[in-house]
């Protein structure tokens, strides 16, 4: 048996503010010479439109139909007229929109055609499930996360899989600026993670760092959307000369390898004045006060490789592995100014599933947790209940246990300190783990 049994002449999909259960539906449940009626509100049209734009090519678009989710007979009736004007095999997956119209919709078919195929698309194992003919049971299930499976299991995968730019297209979303999709100064977060974290005296330079990174941006008034600010605030933090940890050995060896010959550590200070051109100095000190974390995550799962020589991305099929994924506001008119909406730290797709993970070095259990819910919020908004979430912090095991036992939903992974010396190999259970 296989999901093509189940494609239809007719689809019917109810689209909600999530348009990806349709994504996938439409790619499993249709063929090319099917036809899709997709069923909208007016605070989804927009969603139908791009859901469409996106699937020329698979399937063809009947005429949409607008309804009103609370308007049970006007839905009935709108669904039963067009039951009236097609002919062929009917199918209806009722993933999306919302409760009131997949009822509505439902049973509008199924009293006009007792033959129809019902499908919904299971969030929490990524799974196709058909409903049984009538003195049958069992669902009929189709498993779309698992491309080391059976054939029908990796065609699944393919076929259903999507990437970050189209994912966000259909949000109506894009990136505020371009993610990084390798890790920066890879020498100098390895140092961090391995050398410097255990030791008070790098946290005092950090405070030390903050302080003045602090200072600077009050006296340049700094505004990350004015570039002349950025200027401004630039060149005021290329004149810092500040004290460096002189008993950090493995650190300062990292400085001299990923920038060789330029002094940016010399007679024990910080020499700013000294990076690289090319080098936003803004940039590298907020690396300094913590984004490095997310970089050292990211280099954990595109560049380590196992004893075979592989990456924990090839061997969890992931895509679209970034960092520091900005995601802009969307614009209410055409000459409205862009600005960050939110940003997710590290990001990877496997599949059609989103896997987002937040990074801090912010110590204290109740603001890793407000990290850790921000996180889940914000990739909900993108990858919907197929998301997945991890934090990767500094807190201790014990801390780590703590914020574990409070949290509710098991689709969430927290990584602690004691979690970063083989953090590759942690990753790949989570990223493998099924539901």
């Amino acid at each position: 048996m296989s999901i093509t049994d189940y494609q239809t002449d007719h689809l019917f999909l109810l689209i909600g503010k999530n348009p990806l259960p349709n994504y996938v539906a439409a790619k499993l449940l249709t063929n090319e010479n099917t036809n899709v009626h997709l069923i909208y509100s007016s605070d989804t049209l927009v969603y139908a439109q791009r859901l469409e734009d996106q699937l020329k090519g698979v399937c063809q678009f009947a005429e949409k139909i607008c309804v009103q989710p609370s308007e049970a007979n006007k839905i009935k009736r709108k669904v039963t007229e067009r039951l009236d004007k097609i002919s062929g095999s009917v199918g209806l997956n009722y993933t999306g929109g919302t409760k009131a119209m997949a009822v509505h919709v439902y049973r509008a078919i199924a009293d006009k055609i007792s033959i129809a195929k019902h499908s919904y698309l299971d969030p929490r194992n990524l799974a196709m499930l058909i409903d049984p003919p009538e003195g049958v049971e069992d669902e009929i299930c189709f498993y779309l996360g698992k491309p080391n499976g059976s054939a029908e299991d990796q065609g699944n995968f393919k076929k259903t899989s999507i990437s970050l730019d189209k994912l966000l297209y259909l949000h109506k979303l894009k990136p505020f600026q371009n993610m990084r999709s390798k890790p920066r100064w890879v020498k100098i977060a390895e140092a961090i993670q391995s050398e410097a974290i255990e030791r008070n005296i790098w946290w005092n330079f950090q405070n030390k760092l903050r302080d003045h990174f602090e200072d600077r941006k009050k006296k340049t008034n700094y505004n990350p959307y004015y570039e002349s600010k950025h200027h401004e605030m630039e060149n005021e933090l290329r004149q810092l000369r500040i004290d460096f940890p002189t008993d950090l050995p493995i650190l300062t060896k990292a400085f001299e390898e990923n920038f060789p010959n330029q002094n940016v550590i010399s007679a024990n200070k910080l020499v700013l004045a000294n990076l690289p051109n090319n080098i936003d100095a803004i940039e590298f000190l907020n690396y300094l006060l913590g984004t490095w974390l997310e970089d050292f995550t990211l280099g954990r799962m595109i560049d380590t490789k196992d004893s075979n020589g592989k990456t924990i991305q090839e061997k969890c099929n992931l895509e679209s592995c970034g960092s520091s994924l900005e995601i802009a506001l969307p614009q209410k008119t055409p000459k409205e100014q862009k600005r960050r909406f939110f940003e997710l730290d590290v990001v990877a797709m496997r599949g059609y599933r989103l896997f987002a993970i937040s990074c801090t070095v912010l110590g204290g259990i109740g603001k890793v947790k407000h990290k850790l819910f921000e996180a889940v919020h914000r990739a909900k908004q993108i990858g919907g209940d197929e998301a997945r979430i991890g934090l990767v912090c500094l807190a201790k095991s014990s801390d780590i246990n703590k914020i574990k036992s409070q949290l509710e939903e098991d689709h969430i992974e927290v990584f602690g300190k004691e979690d970063l010396g083989d953090l590759d190999q942690k990753l790949e259970k989570w990223f493998n783990r099924e539901g």
